[in-house]
């Protein structure tokens, strides 16, 4: 007859720190990290995975013995680098085939509207400079505070301001 092995009661300890520390990065910097990732994603839903998936990195990081300095810093660059790579795969498989006769007529005059009205905003925001473009839509469009869009790119609380 066999049994299962024991479980590692020396490693429980560790897990359990990493798994509290993690909880309190969440706490303090979930908001941050989602942003970065609804930034750069611009889908809700992938956005969330890959937020979720960034505090996973991070438990890892912390269980193999990572020394973590400027946890909002940290936790912005996994963010970037785990949206990167869902970009990167995104970019290797093949788009949908859209319906151009039903996405080319509107239904209404108030839809049509909404439509010139985004489009104007999409041309605005694509005649700022990349950072600033990235700020504002960090601050106005996903509410981060201006020192988490300072994390979140790297900058200073003033620049950001």
């Amino acid at each position: 007859m066999t049994s299962a092995p024991l479980p590692d009661r020396g490693r429980q300890p560790l897990e359990d720190e990493a798994a509290a520390r993690v909880g309190g990065l969440f706490e303090r910097h979930g908001r941050m990290v989602y942003g970065v990732c609804r930034a750069m994603l611009r889908d809700v839903h992938e956005a969330e995975d890959a937020a979720q998936q960034v505090f996973l990195s991070a438990h890892k990081a912390l269980l193999g013995g990572a020394s973590v300095r400027e946890p909002s810093g940290w936790l912005a660059t996994i963010a970037r680098n785990e949206c990167r790579g869902r970009i990167a795969a995104g970019m290797r498989s093949p788009l949908p085939v859209a319906d151009e006769d039903l996405d080319a007529i509107p239904s209404s005059i108030d839809e049509q509207a909404r439509h010139v009205q985004a489009q104007e905003l999409r041309d605005a925001l694509a005649a700022l400079p990349a950072r600033q473009r990235e700020a504002g839509v960090l601050r106005y469009l996903y509410g981060l505070r201006y020192g988490e869009v300072a994390t979140a790119l790297g900058l200073s609380r003033a620049a950001t301001e």
